[in-house]
C-alpha cells in the first residue's frame, strides 16, 4: 500500500508498543523520512489518553514507522469530503 503526503491515518494497535495505543484520532501525513520507512505528523492533542511510545512526549511533530499505521482515507478523498461538508451536501 502506498502512502502520500496528506493521507489520513490512525495509529495501528500493534504489540510493538509497550502499551497498545488507544488514540482514536486521525492524523495527517506531513512528510516522509529520508529512508521512506517513517512518516512525520503533527500531534496537536492536549488531553492524551494513551501512554504508548507514539503518544507520549510533548513535542508537536512526531514520527512513526509506516508499519505501525493504518490508512483511513487518501488525500483526495479527504479533500472531497471537506469540500462537500463546506457546501452542506
Amino acid at each position: 500500500m502506498s502512502f502520500e503526503i496528506g493521507d489520513s491515518f490512525k495509529i495501528a494497535d500493534r504489540e510493538t508498543f509497550k502499551y497498545n495505543c488507544k488514540a482514536q484520532s486521525d492524523f495527517i501525513i506531513k512528510r516522509f523520512s529520508e529512508s521512506g520507512l517513517s512518516v512525520y505528523y503533527d500531534d496537536n492533542r492536549t488531553n492524551k489518553k494513551c501512554r504508548c511510545y507514539a503518544c507520549k512526549g510533548s513535542e508537536v511533530e512526531k514520527c512513526i514507522g509506516i508499519s505501525n499505521i493504518e490508512l483511513v482515507s487518501k488525500r483526495l478523498q479527504r479533500e472531497r469530503n471537506l469540500k462537500l461538508e463546506l457546501l452542506g451536501i
